[in-house]
């Protein structure tokens, strides 16, 4: 079974087709070719749909945004998506436990569900996933997140080291007290 994967970005409200470029201008520029942006009907968001490993793709971004971190305008946030699969209980704890491996002996764990246009209840979800997972939950000083983003009938699933996660705010704040001698 090939397994689908992507990258979940956001943006502005009506910025969607801008993102889309601009990642589709980042991507290529950093060696991806094999990717494809999709608009999954919610505002401010894209999908990318790819072939490669999101999270390598993700860390590149920032790598990336390091240098440029000025000349991004539109990519706010990208999450690398594991497993893309249907918005189902049974769907998502599956590929929960697909990705649980990844979580070694003696490291702790925790949830993290951002439901957008869906009826699936949260908690049901934290519930369903966590019996999959053998290990210890932290919800404060965790070595890995369970990302799970829920796009109306779309859902992503992720299991993340915190520093795995783009977010420009972040970059361009720390960039900000590097210009000022804060840091």
């Amino acid at each position: 079974m090939k397994i689908e994967k992507g990258i979940l970005i956001t943006t502005y409200r009506g910025r969607e087709d801008d993102c889309a470029q601009e990642a589709w201008y980042i991507f290529s520029e950093l060696g991806y070719s094999d990717f494809w942006p999709e608009k999954p009907g919610m505002p401010g968001i894209v999908i990318l749909k790819v072939s490669f490993d999101p999270i390598k793709a993700v860390e590149d971004l920032a790598n990336y945004a390091k240098d440029k971190v000025w000349g991004i305008r539109y990519i706010l946030k990208a999450i690398p998506l594991e497993i893309i699969t249907e918005t189902d209980y049974e769907k998502i704890a599956t590929a929960t436990e697909t990705l649980a491996p990844k979580i070694e002996e003696n490291k702790t764990f925790r949830i993290s569900v951002t439901n957008r246009g869906s009826n699936l209840s949260s908690r049901t979800i934290i519930e369903k996933c966590a019996e999959k997972i053998n290990r210890k939950v932290n919800l404060k000083n965790f070595d890995y997140e369970v990302v799970i983003e829920i796009i109306g009938n779309i859902a992503g699933v992720s299991i993340l080291k915190r520093e795995q996660v783009f977010s420009l705010h972040k970059f361009r704040e720390k960039a900000i007290k590097e210009i000022s001698g804060q840091e």
